[in-house]
């Protein structure tokens, strides 16, 4: 296989029409390589103690069965069960060395194995990064100050499997700049709409949607506009401002110093500054009922005190601030709406759909679930596990439930779902991203991104200078970035050249281009200590395995969050990140283009790929289409497939290789969680 443009012949559209039934074939029995672990790996928790709650789950499931006279659907094979794990754990399908390990173990145990030790890998933080950043509408860059620091706060959460309701007060009671604590992105995100802040908490860790209440009574449910004051009211006082301090004086004169400045030191003071422009602080600022306020209840312009919308909170003189207070109840096991929505969302993360629909328009708790006792005892379940995510997660991944069959016909909203096996659903914009990634980049997990990082003590180092010092810091910053501007005008013009090489099938000419190419690369100055306070994360290329791929080519969760309008996953349906869970996986014609052909295909069928060198150290041409369809689909071709893709390679060897690649790519068989 060698790199080269697409040419489909008769043999490829006919195969691909063949395999568009998505035909989940049999094959022979194929453990994953073991992972890196985390902090708290989730093998600390014996697996004695997960299988009864799982065990209990499919009873729960398994009475409705019969109540509802389902058949639940057969247990999925172990290539059915591969691929549908990887792809939910960690966001990507397995690797040709991770599929053929695991079907090639014959370990009683090792679906459950395969379980922790995906749980425990860097996969698992990137992948579920995607799920906290969709409720989050996290942005890498947020409006006055660096969004970095709150992307990177979430991963190191996950990465330590910190318990959700701590992770949850970490966020409602977050303050400083975002470079010191990067869970103040959670109020610099809603930058000077405390509330609008205060509606999305409502919605993502309430399951409630209040912002109809803010304008008047809600119509659909029990909250009234003066409801929707009183839980505004316990954070209003939190504001997305200067943070004033003894520096403000120096901060003054460099910005009049940077004045009678060249374009690109005041590009770069103004980009050093913008760091120190905002900070969560809190004031005591009274709230007040609007002026056209309607109701008998109180009058327009009332002082509105804080209050919660159930239960009851926490004596607000035990802390320093109302919202400490209701961080509190909120996270609170005794709140019911806290722990529920949570279950359920990771229920649906799981299953493909919620126990409620959806799931942030709860109006009577657990009454309002298909199954209202399964939903109470995850509830149980996550107070049990002291709200450990992992552990949750593992409790359902090794449900009976979980590794049944897909129900091919999915769910329709709006109608009642029983689980007589997961749903079937398309995969993620990520997903489709990263899976292709991993056919070409061997260790995909543990590439970083070149996403600019925030280094607080330099921060502090440039907050605390002499003007003049400043400006030094400033100047030599943008020198360093007109130096660097340059350079990647010449790597663009490289690029270009490239593409026309490769286009006109001069190898040689790529070669020599592609080494211009990353000499150029090399030649970017990296930040040093004393003209800059963001540095980039030291390189994960210094053994060469990923030289020969440009930067861009990282897991999702490495790029600007959410990447550029008409990139890749922007196409596929990757969230805006401007509305709560906006993420689509609906199908669209420029889709279908970006898979026919778009540049992931030429990038997937270059000599430097890892899909590349495992099909080329087989000799044999069945040899090849097995390793094909193993990377591909995580199993090994039918008697009927290989000859169909045996024939297409007899037409013209290494055109109908890349057509096989490329019909296999677009089967709703490799589209879908199956």
């Amino acid at each position: 296989m060698q790199a080269k443009h697409l040419r489909l012949g008769v043999a490829a559209v006919t195969f691909l029409a063949w395999m568009g039934h998505g035909v989940v074939a049999q094959v022979s029995e194929v453990t994953t390589q073991p992972a890196e672990s985390t902090l708290r790996a989730v093998k600390a928790v014996p697996m004695a103690d997960i299988l009864p709650l799982a065990q209990r789950i499919d009873r729960m499931i398994e009475a409705g069965y019969a109540e509802q006279k389902i058949k639940p659907n057969p247990l999925v094979n172990h290539q059915g069960f591969l691929r549908r794990t990887y792809l939910g754990i960690v966001g990507r399908i397995p690797t040709f060395d991770e599929a053929v390990s695991f079907l090639r173990s014959g370990d009683p145990k090792k679906r459950s194995q395969l379980i922790d030790n995906l749980l425990d890998s860097e996969g698992y933080i990137s992948h579920h990064f995607h799920f906290w950043a969709d409720l989050l509408r996290v942005k890498t860059q947020l409006p006055r100050t660096p969004g970095q620091p709150y992307v990177a706060w979430i991963k190191e959460s996950l990465r330590t499997n910190k318990p959700y309701d701590e992770f949850t007060r970490d966020l409602v009671t977050a303050r400083g700049f975002t470079w010191e604590n990067g869970a103040a992105g959670y109020y610099q995100r809603d930058f000077a709409m405390p509330l609008d802040n205060m509606s999305n908490t409502a919605q993502i860790f309430l399951g409630t949607r209040l912002v109809c209440a803010q304008c008047h009574d809600h119509p659909f449910d029990d909250w009234t506009q003066r409801d929707y004051y009183g839980m505004a009211a316990f954070t209003f006082g939190v504001q997305t401002a200067r943070q004033t301090d003894d520096h403000e004086d120096n901060l003054r004169q460099f910005r009049k110093l940077l004045e009678r400045e060249d374009r690109w030191t005041r590009t770069a003071g103004s980009q050093m500054v913008r760091h120190l422009d905002s900070a969560v602080v809190e004031h005591d600022r009274p709230l007040l009922l609007p002026e056209d306020y309607e109701y008998d209840d109180d009058v327009p312009g009332a002082v509105v005190h804080p209050k919660v919308i159930f239960g009851t909170p926490h004596e607000m003189r035990d802390f320093e601030h109302p919202r400490y207070a209701y961080a509190q109840w909120l996270t609170n096991p005794d709140n019911p709406r806290f722990t529920i929505v949570i279950a359920n969302r990771l229920w649906r993360k799981v299953m493909g759909v919620g126990l409620i629909e959806p799931s942030d328009d709860i109006k009577q708790g657990v009454q309002d679930a298909s199954n209202p006792k399964l939903l109470g005892y995850l509830a149980e379940v996550m107070v049990d596990l002291d709200y450990d995510m992992k552990q949750f997660l593992r409790v359902l991944y090794n449900t009976r439930t979980y590794q049944r069959q897909v129900s091919r016909d999915g769910w329709k909203p709006g109608t009642r779902y029983d689980f007589p096996g997961p749903a079937l659903r398309r995969m993620s914009a990520e997903q489709i991203w990263d899976s292709l990634l991993t056919l070409a980049i061997a260790n995909l997990d543990h590439r970083r991104g070149r996403v600019e990082q925030v280094d607080a003590k330099k921060l502090n180092e440039f907050r605390t200078a002499d003007p003049l010092s400043m400006l030094a810091m400033a100047k030599a910053r943008g020198a360093r970035n007109k130096e660097n501007a340059d350079i990647r005008r010449q790597m663009g013009e490289v690029f270009t050249q490239i593409q026309t090489a490769r286009k006109n099938k001069k190898l040689g000419r790529v070669n020599a281009l592609q080494t211009k190419y990353q000499e150029l690369a090399a030649r970017i100055r990296e930040p040093n200590r004393m003209d800059t306070m963001m540095m980039k994360p030291s390189s994960d290329n210094a053994d060469g395995q990923w030289k020969h791929f440009s930067p861009d080519m990282v897991r999702a969760s490495e790029l600007p969050s959410p990447t550029a309008p008409g990139h890749f996953l922007r196409r596929f349906g990757q969230s805006n990140r401007e509305v709560i869970e906006n993420a689509s996986t609906e199908a669209t014609v420029p889709q279908i283009l970006n898979m026919i052909n778009g540049p992931l295909f030429s990038r997937l069928m270059n000599t430097d790929s890892q899909f590349v060198r495992d099909v080329n150290r087989e000799n044999s041409r069945r040899e090849k289409i097995d390793v094909i369809f193993m990377s591909i689909l995580s199993r090994r071709p039918t008697p009927s497939e290989a000859r169909m893709a045996s024939q297409a390679v007899k037409v013209d060897s290494s055109a109908g290789y890349e057509n096989v690649v490329w019909a296999l790519m677009n089967t709703r068989e490799f589209i879908f969680v199956q």
